[in-house]
């Protein structure tokens, strides 16, 4: 059985995944494109290295290609729905605590599902805006120049 996966749209309609896997050379979108429907095959089932928890319910989607990790942070909802949240490129051996904090701070607003995508319920999707909202531990990463 087949799971849904959905990238995360903002109330312009944007969907900050799909404009990642745009902005990539195409051999590095079409690894994570095979990623993309290995999860929508598989679902929770998709095992390590493919995919991974980062943390709570938030998950990562990984694969390399030559020296650069590509990654996106997804989670699953419990309507067997996947939502492509935000990706980048891993220029470290961890995970920058800035895009996990963008990425929790999306998971963790009201989302209703409409139009086939996840969409925010409030109009203010700036960066700044989703960093503000979020714990501590984001502002300490800014302040230190970690991040995208």
């Amino acid at each position: 059985m087949n799971w849904q996966v959905d990238f995360f749209l903002d109330e312009r309609g944007g969907a900050p995944v799909e404009e990642y896997l745009m902005g990539l050379p195409v051999e590095h979108r079409a690894k994570l494109v095979a990623l993309i429907k290995m999860l929508e095959q598989e679902g929770p089932n998709l095992p390590f290295p493919y995919s991974s928890q980062v943390r709570g319910k938030l998950r990562e989607l990984r694969t390399q290609r030559g020296k650069d990790k590509l990654r996106i942070l997804y989670f699953g909802d419990a309507r067997r729905v996947f939502v492509l949240l935000h990706g980048m490129v891993k220029r470290s051996a961890k995970l920058p605590e800035e895009d996990i904090c963008i990425a929790g701070a999306l998971r963790r607003r009201g989302w209703s599902c409409m139009d086939g995508g996840w969409r925010e319920e409030r109009n203010d999707d700036s960066v700044e805006a989703v960093l503000s909202e979020t714990d501590g531990g984001c502002e300490a990463a800014r302040a230190r120049g970690e991040g995208a």
